[in-house]
C-alpha cells in the first residue's frame, strides 16, 4: 500500500506554483504523480499550452467526462474504490474546462492543481487504479 505521506510529498513537488497549461495544470500533475507511484503516466506528453488549445483536447476526446475516461483506458486503468495514489475525476467550481482531475491522497482527500498550487477536496466522481496491480 501506498503510504498517504508519499502521495502529500509528489503533490507538494508537482502542484505547487502556478498553473501552467500542458506543463503544471490539472491534468497533468496528477497523471505525472500517478506515474511516480504506479511506473506509468496515464497522460503522457501533451501539446497544448494554452487554455483555448486544452479545450479543444478535452473536445476532441468528446467532452470532460469521455475524455477522463480516454485517459484511463488507454492506459490500462479500471475503476476503483478510492485509495492512495489513485487518479479520479473530481468536480472543481473554478475550472472553466469542467475536466479536472486529482490525486487521492489518503482514500479519502484529493489533491487537485489550482491556480496557484493545489487544493484538497473530499468529493470525487470517479476514480481509477492500476489494474497490474
Amino acid at each position: 500500500m501506498i503510504a498517504p505521506s508519499r502521495v502529500i510529498a509528489l503533490v507538494d513537488q508537482h502542484m505547487s506554483g502556478p498553473l501552467v497549461r500542458g506543463v503544471r495544470d490539472c491534468c497533468t500533475q496528477p497523471c505525472a504523480i500517478f506515474g511516480e507511484l504506479f511506473g506509468r503516466n496515464p497522460l503522457g506528453p501533451v501539446t497544448y499550452r494554452t487554455t483555448k488549445e486544452a479545450l479543444r483536447f478535452v473536445l476532441q476526446r468528446g467532452g470532460a467526462e469521455k475524455c477522463a475516461q480516454g485517459i484511463a483506458s488507454a492506459a490500462g486503468l479500471i475503476e476503483v474504490a478510492p485509495s492512495p495514489g489513485c487518479i479520479g475525476r473530481i468536480h472543481a467550481a473554478n475550472s472553466e474546462l469542467d475536466l479536472t482531475l486529482a490525486i487521492c491522497v489518503d482514500g479519502k482527500t484529493w489533491a487537485a492543481k489550482s491556480h496557484n498550487g493545489y487544493q484538497i477536496m473530499s468529493e470525487f466522481i470517479v476514480c481509477w487504479g492500476p489494474s497490474w496491480d
